[in-house]
């Protein structure tokens, strides 16, 4: 299967729940009004503007952690970390924990990672943080309460690294708010009947795909392949692609695959959270 994207749809300004809750009701990917999470206390918080040079003259303006800040707020904290590097041509990969502290030394004087190693915080829970750093990133208003319906959160995550970064195609347990932070990614989406095919197509008829085969294996590669770069064979089907960049915040539906890539130069950084809505019973009177 040849997979062919279009751009996803913006809810309309201004924003109004009943939109929002309409897509989820639908099982329909959308974007928020652009810049609609660009008052999130981490964005202006947590980094600062930096002037990186490329090649030649060129300059490109980013962000970079704000260092001051996290030596306040930040110490003792671990994060759960993806760790990818090459070796005599070997792709490698792992997980692990790192200081926080140590990670954000690590970035501050880089643009991106090339070909060298790549460590990247991968969903880590935002309960991991300090209740400073989590207060920078409250659960949106839209998902704890609103006129008529209620969500129950079942976590949240942390994304930051330096580009380029990616998460292999993959499909989550529940529906998904995800709000860039920092830096910008590209997203591609493909609907759950799709999405199965090409999932199985890559494990051939096996769901045993996970962990170190999505990023390194030959079925990570067959992924890529389709998702990013238009191989693939046979009939051609639609799917959905989106840039987010500060204060940007996409919703995906319950069942939808979807693969990120991280762009740029500077830090890029994410949150996210899963949930689901649910209407709570009208009051009745004894």
């Amino acid at each position: 299967m040849r997979l062919d994207f279009s751009s996803l749809s913006f809810l309309q300004k201004p924003f109004r729940f009943a939109q929002f809750h309409q897509r989820y009701t639908s099982n329909i990917p959308v974007l928020f009004p652009k810049g609609h999470f660009a008052q999130l206390p981490a964005i202006s918080r947590w980094f600062e503007p930096a002037t990186f040079h490329a090649e030649g003259s060129a300059t490109h303006a980013s962000k970079k952690f704000n260092g001051a800040y996290f030596g306040t707020h930040g110490n003792d904290i671990h994060v759960d970390i993806e760790v990818t590097s090459q070796r005599d041509g070997v792709r490698q990969f792992s997980r692990g924990s790192s200081p926080l502290s140590a990670f954000i030394a690590h970035t501050q004087n880089l643009t991106s990672v090339g070909s060298a190693q790549q460590v990247y915080i991968a969903q880590s829970p935002l309960t991991n943080l300090s209740t400073t750093l989590q207060a920078d990133v409250p659960v949106m208003e839209m998902l704890t309460q609103s006129q008529n319906y209620q969500a129950d959160v079942y976590g949240s995550s942390l994304w930051m690294g330096l580009p380029p970064t990616r998460t292999p195609l993959h499909r989550d347990p529940n529906p998904n708010l995800f709000v860039q932070l920092a830096g910008r990614k590209r997203w591609r989406l493909i609907s759950p009947s799709i999405g199965e095919q090409v999932f199985a197509a890559a494990s051939r008829g096996s769901a045993t795909i996970r962990g170190e085969d999505m990023m390194v294996g030959k079925e990570g590669d067959y992924l890529d392949d389709v998702v990013w770069r238009g191989g693939g064979e046979g009939d051609t089907a639609q799917g959905f692609e989106a840039d987010l960049e500060e204060g940007d915040g996409i919703f995906v539906p319950l069942g939808w695959w979807h693969s990120v890539r991280g762009e740029g130069a500077g830090i890029n950084a994410s949150v996210n959270w899963w949930f689901r809505f649910r209407q709570p019973k009208p009051n009745h009177q004894s």
